[in-house]
């Protein structure tokens, strides 16, 4: 199982700094998730484009709410922010990838 925040070998983290990089790994895999998101909507007509969108802000209040869920448990404490953002994360990896599937579904069909 891989480490909720990578960290260099014998590096010691605080909590704030293993919350500060969760952060930082949530902003790259939104701008991952962002990019694709574009890409996915030059391929496709108005109406999926507007149906992506609609999707894509149902999709961004659901995955708060299961990030909440998930940390609800360890909320008020200082590792909250760091389950919250890992959850969160592991959501916009896991929808950047569907969303590539599709874009590659389209290319390899010709779109």
């Amino acid at each position: 199982m891989l480490p909720i925040v990578e960290s260099q070998e014998g590096e010691h983290l605080t909590q704030i700094e293993m919350n500060i990089r969760a952060s930082r790994d949530v902003n790259i895999a939104e701008a991952k998730m962002q990019g694709a998101i574009e890409t996915l909507s030059l391929l496709l007509e108005e109406i999926e484009r507007q149906a992506l969108l609609e999707s894509q802000k149902a999709w961004k209040i659901y995955s708060e709410k299961q990030a909440e869920a998930a940390a609800s448990s360890y909320r008020g404490g200082s590792i909250y922010p760091l389950i919250y953002l890992s959850e969160l994360e592991s959501l916009i990896v896991e929808r950047t990838v569907r969303i590539q599937a599709e874009i590659d579904e389209l290319k390899r069909l010709g779109n």
